[in-house]
C-alpha cells in the first residue's frame, strides 16, 4: 500500500515551500517557438560536485535497531549535514526535501545565510541528489551548487526535470529548472516578486506563489527561459505568465497545496491574519490567527533599480516559511507561532489542533506529520470523530552511533527554558517495504531522517524471554537460570546431536542444521555466522559439527609435527600442532562472533568471564553451594548456589562434557563422571594461561589435546586450553582443552536490562 500523496497532484507533483521572497509562474501561450533572444541570459551555470567529495556529510548509526517502543515509534536513521563547498563562513540552511520513489532518489535544497546588504557574498544555493536505494544508509550522489547567483529553497520533480523555487541576485523571483540529463545549468523563468516561495503541479501547469511584492499564477513546465519585465507589465516577455492577482507588496504568498482532484489552494499572509485562497474562485477562508514566524530579516528586491535591501519592519515576523496540506476536504495549516489549524474547505470552519510552533506539514491517509519547535510530531487521523491525537514524537536523544534507538522519553524541546533543538522548515515521508521514512529539513541543523514504525508493525529482535536471577546490588551482572541448548567447543557457536543414542541422560538436542545462521551487530557492523563449509574450514570435508575432537575443531590448522611430550602418566610420542586463533595472536578473550551466548541469544547476553564465575561462587555464593541437589521443577540433579546478599539461588545441573576420553580406550563420547562424582562443566570467555609444566617434564608449553581418531597418536598444542570452573576438583577454575564440548551459562550486564529493571540498572 502506497501513501496517498496529499502533498502531490496526479501522482508526481509536490508542494514546495520556499524562502521569504516571491516568485510567480507562467502559462505557456506560445513561448516554445524558439524565438527568445534573451534565453541565454536566463541560464545559470551550476557547479557539479560528485558524491565522493560529499560523502562525509551523511552520518548514519552503525547498525539501526529495528525495535520500536510504542511511546517512541521513531528510530533515528541519518543526518544530512550542510555542504562546505564554499568558504567556511557560510551558514547553510536546509529548506525542503523531495522524494522520488520511482528512482529511489531524495532531493534536498539549501540556501546560504548571506543577506542583501553584501551582493558579493549574499548568495549561495545548493541541491543534493541522494540515493536512498538502501533507506537505512542514504548515499550522496551529486551536489549542484550556485555560488553567486541563486538561492534555492524548495524543489519538485516533473518529467525528468527539477523545478526549484528560487531567488536571483538581479532578477528577483524565479523558477529554476534543471534537466537531470544536463545538470550543469539551471534555466530561469522569471516571476513577479522578490522570491518564489512555492510551486505545485495543477492541471499540467506549474502553480507558482511569491511573497513580498508577490502574487500567484501559472506557467508551463516547458516554458523557455525568460526574464519577467517589471518595468513594462504589458511586455511580450510577460505574456507567458498568467497572473491570478496583480503584484501586491502585502500579498505574502506562502504555499500552494493541491487536493486529490488537482484543485489548488494558496496560503498567504493577508494583512495581520492568514488566508486560504481557492484558485478556482471559491470564497477565501480567513484565518483567525496570523502566520507568525520568528522575527527575521527579509530581502526586498527592487526590479526598477535591481537593488536589494533588508526589510526590517515589524512585519518581518510575517516573512517566514509555512506549509499547508489538503486532505479529504480539509486544509491543515502550520501557522508558525500560532500553532496547527484545520479548516473545512466547504464552510471555512476553523479547528485548532494545538498551539505548538510548527512550519512544515505532510499528510498521508493515516497520519499528519508536523515539523515543530519540539521536533517531529505525528498525529493520527480519525475521520469519524475528526480527532488528531498525538501518535509519535521525536525525543531529545537517540543512539546516533550504533542502534538509532531512542535514549530518552521526553520531547526534543520541552519548556520555555530550553532552546530549540532545530529550526523546522519542511517535512515529507514515503513508504517502503521496510516501513515509513520521514525527512525533516531543520535549517542549519541539516536534514534528519527517521524510520516510523506503527503499532502492530514493530519488528523486534528475538524477544528476550530467558529468565534470570540477580546475585545482589554489588553485582554488575545477572545470571541466566538456564543453559544455552547444546554443547559447544570453546569459540564455536554450533553443536552436533546430543542424547540421540549417545548415552547422554541430561539433554536431547538434534544437530544444528546446515545453513543455520545468526546475525548480530558487532562494533557497528552486521555480522552473520553460518553453519557451513566456510565456517568449519573450506577443504576440511565437513559442513556441520559431527564430533568434539581436535580434528573437528574449527580453529585447528590441519598440520601436525611429530614429537615427544609428557602425558600425565608417561612420556609419549605424538604430534605438535597449531591452532589458528587465540594462540599467539594476543587474543585472550572470545570475540563476540565466537561467543555462543551472544550469537544465539542476543539482547545483551554473553558468556561469563572466569572472574565473574569466581565472584559468583566465592564472593556472592560465599561458599554456600550444595552438591547433589534435585531441582523440584525439572527433576535434574546438580549444584545449588545461594547468594548471600539476597538469598536468591542459582541451579547448575549436572551435564557432563563431550570429548575423546584420555583414560582407557580413547573413545569419543559424553563424560558424565568426574574424579569426585557428576560434573558441571561450563566454559568461560577467557583463554587459559595455565602452565602444563606439571605434566610435561620435557618443558613443552601448551597442553595435550584430543584427536578424532582413537587409534591416532596424542597431540600437543600451544595455548590449547580455556578457563572453566571446575567444581569436581574443589577449585574455582581450571584450564581445559578447547575442542571439548561443554555447556554455557549466559550472563547479562545490568546496564543492558529493560527499563523497568531496578534503579541500579545503569550501574
Amino acid at each position: 500500500m502506497k501513501l496517498k500523496p496529499y502533498l502531490q497532484s496526479l501522482g508526481c507533483a509536490v508542494m514546495l515551500l520556499l524562502a521569504a521572497s516571491c516568485t510567480d509562474d507562467a502559462l505557456d501561450n506560445g513561448a516554445n517557438n524558439g524565438q527568445n533572444p534573451e534565453a541565454d541570459s536566463n541560464v545559470v551555470t551550476l557547479t557539479v560536485l560528485d558524491g565522493a567529495s560529499q560523502q562525509g556529510r551523511i552520518h548514519t548509526p552503525a547498525a539501526p535497531d529495528t525495535r520500536a517502543l510504542k511511546s517512541q515509534r521513531l528510530q533515528y536513521v541519518a543526518t544530512i549535514k550542510s555542504t562546505e563547498w564554499q568558504d567556511k563562513d557560510h551558514v547553510w540552511s536546509a529548506t525542503s526535501v523531495y522524494i522520488d520513489d520511482d528512482t529511489k532518489q531524495a532531493y534536498v535544497t539549501w540556501h546560504s545565510d548571506r543577506q542583501a546588504t553584501n551582493h558579493a557574498q549574499m548568495w549561495g544555493g545548493a541541491l543534493d541528489i541522494i540515493s536512498i536505494a538502501n533507506e537505512d544508509k542514504p548515499q550522496m550522489t551529486q551536489t549542484l551548487a550556485s555560488e553567486e547567483e541563486l538561492k534555492f529553497n524548495n524543489v519538485m520533480k516533473y518529467s525528468e526535470k527539477l523545478y526549484l523555487s528560487a531567488m536571483h541576485h538581479s532578477k528577483g523571483g524565479v523558477v529554476a529548472r534543471v534537466d537531470l540529463n544536463t545538470p550543469t545549468k539551471a534555466e530561469l523563468i522569471g516571476f513577479p516578486g522578490s522570491s518564489v516561495n512555492a510551486i505545485a503541479l495543477s492541471d499540467e501547469k506549474l502553480m507558482v506563489v511569491s511573497g513580498f511584492k508577490g502574487t500567484y499564477g501559472t506557467v508551463s513546465p516547458s516554458q523557455e527561459p525568460i526574464e519577467y519585465d517589471y518595468d513594462n507589465p504589458k511586455s511580450d516577455k510577460n505574456q507567458y505568465v498568467t497572473l491570478n492577482q496583480e503584484m501586491d507588496k502585502d500579498f505574502g504568498g506562502k504555499y500552494v497545496a493541491v487536493d486529490e482532484g488537482g484543485r489548488a489552494y494558496i496560503l498567504r499572509q493577508n494583512g495581520d491574519k492568514g488566508q486560504i485562497i481557492d484558485v478556482k474562485g471559491g470564497t477565501p477562508i480567513n484565518m483567525s490567527v496570523p502566520l507568525l514566524s520568528e522575527n527575521k530579516y527579509a530581502e526586498d528586491f527592487d526590479p526598477t533599480t535591481g537593488d536589494w535591501t533588508v526589510e526590517g519592519t515589524r512585519r518581518s515576523e510575517y516573512f517566514g516559511k509555512h506549509v499547508m496540506v489538503i486532505r479529504e476536504g480539509y486544509a491543515y495549516v502550520a501557522a508558525g507561532k500560532s500553532g496547527i489549524f484545520k479548516y473545512n474547505l466547504m464552510d471555512g470552519k476553523e479547528t485548532k489542533i494545538n498551539g505548538i510552533f510548527a512550519t512544515g506539514l505532510y499528510a498521508d491517509e493515516e497520519f499528519l506529520y508536523a515539523a515543530t519547535g519540539s521536533g517531529l510530531r505525528i498525529y493520527k487521523f480519525n475521520d469519524e470523530t475528526g480527532d488528531l491525537p498525538l501518535y509519535a514524537f521525536e525525543v531529545e536523544t537517540y543512539d546516533e552511533e550504533k542502534t538509532g534507538a531512542p535514549t530518552s522519553t521526553t520531547a526534543a524541546t520541552t519548556g520555555a527554558d530550553k532552546p530549540k533543538r532545530h529550526s523546522p522548515n519542511f517535512v515529507t515521508a514515503h513508504r517502503t517495504d521496510k516501513g515509513i521514512y520521514i525527512y525533516i529539513a531543520y535549517g542549519q541543523s541539516g536534514v534528519r531522517v527517521y524510520k516510523f514504525v506503527k503499532e502492530g508493525e514493530e519488528q523486534p529482535e528475538e524477544p528476550d524471554d530467558h529468565p534470570w536471577v540477580d546475585p545482589g546490588d554489588d553485582s554488575d551482572i545477572v545470571w541466566a537460570t538456564e543453559d544455552v541448548e547444546g554443547y559447544y567447543a570453546w569459540g564455536e557457536i554450533f553443536h552436533t546431536a546430543h542424547g540421540m543414542g549417545d548415552g547422554n541422560p541430561y539433554e536431547q538436542a538434534p544437530a544444528d542444521a546446515e545453513g543455520l545462521s545468526f546475525t548480530r551487530i558487532i562494533d557497528g557492523q552486521e555480522v552473520t555466522v553460518t553453519n557451513n563449509a566456510e565456517y568449519w574450514g573450506e577443504g576440511r570435508g565437513y559442513t556441520t559439527k559431527t564430533i568434539y575432537s581436535f580434528d573437528n575443531y574449527r580453529y585447528f590448522d590441519g598440520t601436525r609435527t611429530e614429537g615427544v611430550f609428557q602425558d600425565r602418566r608417561e612420556e609419549r610420542e605424538g604430534y605438535f600442532t597449531k591452532l589458528t586463533k587465540y594462540t599467539l595472536d594476543g587474543k585472550t578473550k572470545l570475540d563476540p562472533e565466537d561467543d555462543v551466548a551472544f550469537m544465539r541469544w542476543g539482547d545483551g547476553w554473553r558468556m561469563p568471564t572466569i572472574s565473574e564465575w569466581y565472584q559468583m561462587v566465592a564472593e556472592f555464593g560465599g561458599g554456600k553451594w550444595e552438591v547433589n541437589v534435585t531441582d523440584p521443577e525439572t527433576g535434574r540433579t546438580g549444584i545449588l548456589i545461594t547468594f548471600t546478599a539476597n538469598n536468591n539461588t542459582l541451579f547448575l545441573p549436572f551435564a557432563g562434557a563431550y570429548g575423546i576420553s584420555d583414560r582407557e580406550d580413547d573413545t569419543p563420547g559424553l563424560w558424565t563422571e568426574g574424579w569426585d562424582g557428576p560434573e558441571c562443566y561450563y566454559w568461560t570467555s577467557d583463554l587459559s594461561n595455565q602452565s602444563a609444566s606439571a605434566y610435561d617434564k620435557l618443558g613443552n608449553t601448551g597442553g595435550w589435546i584430543h584427536t578424532g581418531n582413537p587409534m591416532a597418536k596424542f597431540a600437543w598444542s600451544v595455548e590449547s586450553k580455556a578457563w572453566m570452573p571446575d567444581f569436581a576438583l574443589g577449585t574455582v577454575w581450571n584450564g581445559y582443552n578447547r575442542c571439548i564440548g561443554m555447556k554455557v551459562r549466559p550472563v547479562k550486564d545490568k546496564k543492558n536490562m529493560p527499563e523497568d529493571f531496578p534503579e541500579w540498572q545503569n550501574k
